[in-house]
């Protein structure tokens, strides 16, 4: 795991096993999501992983500041 990380220059930042729906879950830090998501493609294609989730964390305060200056006027009627 860290051999992969390490080949795409991103940050291992932790991993954990865990019950329940997942079996494991890894941290990464990376510069894209994109970076992330194509680090997926090697263990899934290599049948590694049969199945595989990415989330990505978000800056709620970013949505909310882009939200507020989103203009939109619901439709009436």
């Amino acid at each position: 795991m860290a051999s992969l990380h390490a080949s795409v220059e991103v940050k291992l930042v932790d991993y954990y096993l865990s019950r329940g729906q997942y079996d494991c879950c890894v941290i990464p830090e990376a510069d894209s999501f994109s970076v992330v998501a194509a680090m997926t493609l090697k263990p899934r294609a290599g049948g590694a992983v049969e199945s595989l989730v990415t989330l990505e964390a978000v800056d709620i305060e970013e949505i909310q500041n882009i939200a507020h200056s989103a203009g939109y006027t619901p439709p009436s009627g």
